[in-house]
């Protein structure tokens, strides 16, 4: 097993080992204030060292996450602001739970706990903090009866898998 182990890493590893002369051993005084641009094995590109400015563009612009529009305007009728900040555009509650809403929005589906969601959404949708508890309980205590039946169900197919 180890040397399958050894033989695969070495197979890994051989092609990130470098081809090339290394650039850093052969820097001659002159070649100090450079930057390697870009290096191929068959090309080397190196341009002159400049400020960090010049290195912090580069990875602003190479790791740069494009922005989505980003609508400013408050909600309207079929939208709803959350306590925490978040707005939904184009809402349509497709479940209503004991302790939340689920909607679909303009950036697709999601759950809402009836604290974050306004009053008058609340009160439309008839929360009660009591039932909502209630029902959280009630959820957890299946998801941990389901996680016991699961457990019996390995260790039945074990003991049945080594006799």
């Amino acid at each position: 097993m180890r040397i399958r182990c050894v033989l695969f890493c070495m197979c890994l590893g051989w092609p990130l080992a470098g081809w090339g002369e290394d650039l850093t051993a052969s820097a001659s005084p002159a070649d100090t204030n450079r930057v390697v641009q870009r290096s191929d094995q068959e090309d080397v590109s190196i341009k002159p060292a400049g400020d960090a400015a010049d290195i912090s563009e580069y990875l602003q612009e190479k790791f740069r996450i494009p922005a989505g529009p980003v609508s400013e305007a408050p909600p309207g009728s079929n939208d709803v602001a959350t306590t925490d900040g978040q707005i939904y555009r184009n809402v349509q509650v497709w479940k209503v739970e004991p302790d939340g809403l689920t909607f679909r929005h303009d950036e697709g589906l999601t759950k809402v706990d009836f604290p974050l969601l306004p009053e008058e959404w609340q009160k439309k949708y008839e929360y009660d903090p009591e039932l909502s508890a209630a029902y959280q309980r009630a959820v957890a205590a299946a998801f941990e009866e389901a996680e016991r039946n699961q457990r019996i169900f390995r260790e039945q197919n074990a003991i049945g898998r080594t006799e």
